[in-house]
């Protein structure tokens, strides 16, 4: 298949969308991590907690997104990922190294946020899952 760009003309010596050596540095695309002002993080609790300003909901809701998990939501994930894990096993499935450690670590988890993505795992190892779809769709 001939790549082509956006007005229909080929590629030339176009570089490789995936890196060769992918494993290595795939840490280093997730979005950078950043201080959280106090200010940030007050915003962030009060949208969390529904105290919404709707003339700074924008603002509120940017700082609610931003903000790291508590301890006890990365806990739950992490139960969370390893019975899926055990599940997926049990069935031959085969779960990734790198993204093993994506899941099981907390900094790597803070670092997913808005314009990028939420990880989100399935309470339910039933087909459709917690949601009415399948547990992967999530």
């Amino acid at each position: 298949m001939n790549r082509v760009n956006w007005n229909g003309k080929p590629v030339q010596g176009s570089r490789a969308i995936v890196p060769n050596n992918l494993r290595e540095t795939s840490f280093e695309f997730l979005p950078p991590s950043f201080s959280i002002t106090s200010e940030i993080e007050e915003l962030g609790h009060r949208y969390r907690d529904g105290q919404i300003n709707w003339k700074h909901c924008g603002a509120m809701q940017a700082a609610a997104f931003v903000l790291p998990q508590s301890p006890d939501e990365h806990r739950k994930r992490r139960e969370a990922f390893l019975s899926r894990v055990s599940e997926a096993e049990a069935n031959e499935f085969e779960i990734p190294d790198l993204f093993r450690q994506l899941v099981e670590t907390d900094a790597c988890v803070d670092r997913l946020h808005h314009n990028s993505i939420w990880l989100q795992l399935a309470r339910d190892s039933s087909p459709q899952g917690d949601y009415g779809r399948y547990p992967l769709d999530t």
